[in-house]
């Protein structure tokens, strides 16, 4: 999938990926472009935390199909191969990528802006944000919230599981991002 990234604020990128369906069964090409932003601060944790490599890039913290960001508020596919013109799909499908994913890429410049809507499930992947979600109330400041919403474990790659020691006593081992480590 193509991503597309633009600077939205100081550690927050905009994120555009075009997912494409080849296997239509009619010949068409279908472009369902995805917006999103990534809130690096976070990302860079949640990589810290689950001991994988941070990506510059990949994955969007929250995102959503285009279409639900559009006025008609549903699943909306661009078809290239049909009747229309490509350049003319194109280009109707880039205006609205532009008149849509900017206002939500400003909209979710902010911290509390992505963990609000992690928290509300307008947008995301469910078994993402599961453990995004109580590292963004983390960094808020918010650990009561944090335990509290995602719960004391975070799944990880494979079948690591991470504590979250929200308010534990004594001197937790620390992440390098400075989030305190499970006790061994």
């Amino acid at each position: 999938m193509p991503v597309f990234t633009r600077q939205v604020a100081a550690d927050v990128l905009g994120w555009v990926g075009l997912n494409r369906a080849v296997s239509r069964g009619d010949g068409l090409l279908e472009v369902n472009p995805v917006v999103g932003v990534r809130h690096q601060a976070l990302e860079r944790v949640v990589a810290d935390l689950l001991g994988e490599r941070f990506h510059d890039y990949i994955p969007p913290t929250v995102s959503v199909h285009l279409g639900y960001v559009m006025p008609e508020g549903r699943y909306r596919p661009w078809l290239f191969g049909g009747d229309v013109p490509v350049g003319d799909v194109a280009a109707e499908m880039v205006g609205a990528i532009v008149a849509y994913s900017l206002p939500f890429m400003d909209d979710h410049a902010s911290l509390s802006a992505v963990v609000e809507s992690m928290s509300d499930g307008r947008s995301g992947i469910a078994e993402q944000l599961a453990f995004r979600r109580p590292v963004g109330y983390l960094l808020l400041g918010e650990p009561g919230r944090a335990h509290k919403e995602g719960g004391p474990l975070l799944p990880g790659s494979g079948n690591a599981k991470i504590l979250l020691l929200s308010g534990s006593a004594g001197s937790p081992q620390r992440s390098r991002s400075g989030l305190p480590m499970p006790a061994s």
